[in-house]
């Protein structure tokens, strides 16, 4: 994974607000993309949040196979753990992925069995190639294929043991043809 610099992008449903919060604000803040997403770009959220560590935190079965994941194939490593909690950090992030075992009683009961699904973890990479190469050799099955949109974002995805999908991503300026 030598050379991989990336920025945590997380990805979530497109909501009014964030579109509304978003507009005109900078390059990337609320930008819609494909099936009905935006991407919030984390660098852009840093300056809006002042100080302290930040973390997205995602409910899931079974912690320990979703951290295995995201250290093994995408170079994390595990900052905090305990029964039913996993954090996650990576130098050049920008933020901490944590892992929630869905039932914890410490978890408000509207959010104890939820589970992260609709949310896309999304890694902007510089060599989006060498890294869907990389991930097929090491046996990760792509279950988004590399696409190209018109817009400049090209993009495939991959799911944990959890099913929480991680997508690598680069973003092009649009070529006018």
């Amino acid at each position: 994974m030598g050379g991989w610099h990336c920025r945590l992008n997380v990805v979530l449903p497109v909501l009014r607000a964030l579109r509304r919060w978003g507009g005109g604000r900078g390059q990337g803040a609320g930008r819609t993309i494909s099936r009905a997403c935006a991407v919030v770009i984390w660098s852009e959220l840093e300056d809006a949040v002042a100080g302290g560590a930040h973390a997205a935190s995602l409910n899931v079965d079974d912690v320990a196979a979703s951290s295995a994941f995201l250290v093994e194939h995408f170079g994390f490593r595990e900052d905090m753990a305990a029964d039913g909690f996993a954090s996650l950090t990576r130098d050049d992030a920008g933020l901490n992925v944590a892992f929630l075992r869905r039932g914890l009683p410490t978890l408000p009961a509207d959010q104890r069995d939820d589970h992260a699904g609709g949310l896309i973890l999304a890694f902007v990479v510089e060599d989006l190639d060498g890294e869907l190469a990389r991930l097929k050799d090491e046996g990760v099955r792509i279950t988004m294929p590399l696409t190209d949109e018109e817009w400049g974002e090209r993009a495939f995805q991959v799911r944990d043991p959890n099913g929480v999908i991680v997508q690598l991503v680069d973003w092009h300026a649009p070529t006018n043809s």
